[in-house]
């Protein structure tokens, strides 16, 4: 007699983003994003050449950030949404998959680094998620994080059930002096940053990426005209390289 299959099924996220039928390559190729992948790509990279590694993307999307990651590395990624991945922004340089972030098939210490970008905001368990990205992210590796700073989780009525449904499908807001308890003890913060003052990202977004950054780094750090639109936080799995 065959055992029962005991492996828990997929989460609610999961199914919730699969059948994700909501068009958003367009809004995926605006430069805008791309700035934002480009100030996680250049934070992650300090101190740590990105060249000869083992890269995933968890919660990829169209594959914007990997499309940016330099060549000569071994690009992997995974969303929800079978749709979104079809659209492959990377061009086929990375193995993409449809994974459960809670759950992925990945190896343990299968990577050098893992990227999760504006995906947590998501999640009902997002420490749970960083479990997962955690146990695949070598000992010594490094994950790169990046969600809304400081956004204020507000509700509409879905127009389908009457219920209040969180905005944008966001469920949680991260600020500085918060995110350090969705941080499981495996990973050990390194550097928490805030980036991106709002006008700059609206208004300004088509600028090359140095003038770009050096705007807003006069408009958060120096003017202080508004507060930033992202924080960034990349952490080190403990234990030996």
């Amino acid at each position: 007699m065959m055992e029962p299959d005991r492996r828990p099924g997929p989460s609610d996220e999961f199914v919730r983003y699969s059948d994700d039928l909501e068009d958003r390559s367009i809004h995926a190729k605006k430069s805008k994003h791309a700035k934002r992948a480009r100030y996680l790509i250049r934070a992650a990279a300090s101190g740590r050449p990105l060249k000869d590694l083992d890269i995933l993307d968890a919660g990829c999307g169209e594959g914007l950030l990997l499309s940016m990651l330099p060549e000569g590395n071994r690009l992997f990624g995974f969303d929800a949404s079978r749709r979104r991945l079809d659209e492959d922004l990377a061009g086929g340089r990375a193995e993409i998959s449809v994974q459960d972030i809670y759950a992925t098939s990945y190896s343990d210490g299968r990577f050098d680094m893992v990227f999760c970008s504006q995906v947590l905001e998501h999640l009902e368990r997002p420490t749970d998620a960083l479990v997962e990205l955690a146990r695949v992210c070598r000992p010594g590796g490094v994950v790169c994080l990046s969600v809304p700073y400081d956004e204020k989780v507000k509700y509409e009525t879905c127009v389908h059930c009457g219920k209040p449904t969180p905005l944008h499908g966001h469920l949680h807001r991260f600020n500085e002096k918060n995110v350090g308890r969705f941080i499981p003890a495996a990973l050990g913060v390194l550097e928490i940053g805030t980036v991106c003052n709002n006008a700059v990202h609206m208004r300004l977004h088509r600028l090359p990426f140095f003038a770009y950054r050096l705007l807003d780094v006069l408009a958060t750090r120096v003017l202080r005209i508004s507060k930033p639109r992202w924080l960034y936080v990349l952490c080190r799995k403990e234990g030996a390289a």
